[in-house]
């Protein structure tokens, strides 16, 4: 075994190979870290907007049962977006056209108010979310 001899040029070939195997492992972790921290913020964005959307919807259901008990309201014009906390004492609210807002109960002529410039508001309990 003594007089056996490595080849110079095999061992530096050999160390050549092993440092771009190391290179390409390093490069390797490297993506897969990368790809570990985009599906994490992911992840995180997801819950993030979970406990959001459950916060609002928490507080549209207070909003919601607070104005039941109290007997209110929210009205919202179509054409100005604008709302209204009104109590809640009748089934539609109309606005004319110097912007006062009328209750009806009654089955009313919609034809006959839209023709004379009223508009029908919508009406939610909670006062937001989608309409």
């Amino acid at each position: 075994m003594n007089s056996l001899e490595a080849n110079p040029k095999w061992v530096f070939k050999n160390l050549e190979i092993l440092n771009m195997e190391a290179k390409k492992e390093l490069e390797h972790r490297n993506w897969l870290w990368s790809e570990f921290k985009k599906t994490q913020n992911y992840i995180n964005r997801l819950h993030e907007q979970s406990i959001k959307e459950e916060e609002i919807f928490q507080e549209e259901m207070a909003r919601a049962l607070t104005n039941i008990l109290s007997d209110y309201t929210y009205a919202k014009d179509p054409q100005t977006q604008e709302v209204f906390h009104l109590k809640d004492e009748f089934e539609q609210y109309w606005r004319d056209q110097e912007g006062n807002i009328i209750g009806f109960s009654d089955n009313i002529d919609e034809k006959f108010l839209e023709a004379n410039g009223f508009k029908k508001l919508h009406i939610r309990i909670e006062g937001f979310g989608k309409w």
